[in-house]
């Protein structure tokens, strides 16, 4: 009990009562995203959210006012209370995309090694996290201290201000070679990217995610907003380290939404059309990527769905 109380004291002294007191000038991805949105609501009419994976869309490329709100390790949890805070007051909304990664049914930010992620949801948004414990995490207890000391010793000048258009989106740079000289090193990449994403995947989390994800479709659907799910393109230096048996899990889930709800599933995971120099990891694209599934999408599913 003294453990948790002193850590409690630590999180309010170091963390919390600096952040809300100079928090509210830094610019970060969050709140930048947050004010872009908040000044169209009016006009977005496509929605997309999602973790990093879902920074492979760029809604310039729509052929409909869009915007992307993926932020690095976004949720479902997370994807569904940002849609509920937004979706009523964005009269044109006609769609909304949730991408949904290998981990996305299993994981959960509170569990993860990210979770220092967590702060910016409740104080951009309001939104706390799903399991308070989390926030008594040593390790996400010395990150953010170590932020906000950071921003302090910089004269109160944040010097990671993000590159972001006004429709969300956030370009990844770089390119992977296509050569054969490079794909053991690219191999090894990814096996200990699905490394990381397996340590915190756990069968446990998939009742309450689909629950969650199954209300957020029913609220759109009785508000006659079309809602598509999709998977986001890989490279096989990923996708090929992926545990079947998980893998299996997360396409059984999703058909059994697709099936429940009459929905739309699209899985571009595997999709020939992308080749090594449109990203700039092995689960990530880049702007050129980006660009060619932004495309894409608009073909497939924008056009179709909302005509």
């Amino acid at each position: 009990m003294k453990t948790i109380i002193s850590k409690l004291i630590i999180l309010a002294l170091l963390v919390i009562i600096p952040y809300l007191i100079i928090g509210v000038n830094i610019e970060d991805s969050y709140k930048l995203k947050r004010d872009y949105l908040e000044s169209q609501l009016n006009q977005v009419e496509v929605l997309s959210m999602g973790s990093s994976h879902g920074q492979s869309i760029n809604p310039a490329y729509f052929s409909l006012k869009g915007f992307n709100l993926s932020n690095p390790s976004q949720d479902l949890y997370y994807d569904v209370h940002l849609a509920n805070k937004y979706i009523d007051k964005m009269p044109e909304l006609k769609l909304l995309i949730i991408p949904i990664s290998y981990f996305s049914f299993e994981s959960q930010l509170d569990n993860s090694p990210e979770n220092s992620r967590l702060f910016p949801y409740l104080i951009t948004w309001g939104i706390p996290p799903e399991n308070f414990s989390a926030f008594l995490n040593d390790n996400f207890l010395l990150f953010v201290d170590a932020e906000v000391k950071n921003f302090v010793q910089n004269g109160f000048v944040n010097n990671a201000t993000p590159k972001m258009d006004q429709d969300g989106w956030m370009q990844l740079s770089g390119a992977l070679q296509d050569s054969p000289s490079f794909y053991d090193t690219y191999d090894k990449q990814g096996q200990e990217r699905v490394k990381f994403q397996d340590s915190s995947m756990y069968p446990e989390q998939i009742p309450e995610n689909m629950k969650i994800l199954s209300n957020l479709i029913e609220d759109c659907q009785s508000r006659q907003i079309k809602i598509v799910l999709i998977t986001t393109p890989g490279l096989h230096f990923y996708y090929d380290h992926m545990d079947p048996i998980r893998y299996q899990r997360m396409q059984d889930n999703l058909n059994s939404l697709k099936v429940r709800y009459e929905i739309p599933y699209f899985n571009y995971l595997k999709d020939p059309r992308f080749v090594p120099s449109d990203f700039a990891n092995q689960d990530h694209l880049n702007t050129k990527g980006a660009e060619k599934f932004s495309k894409i999408l608009d073909v497939e599913i924008i056009k179709k769905l909302t005509e």
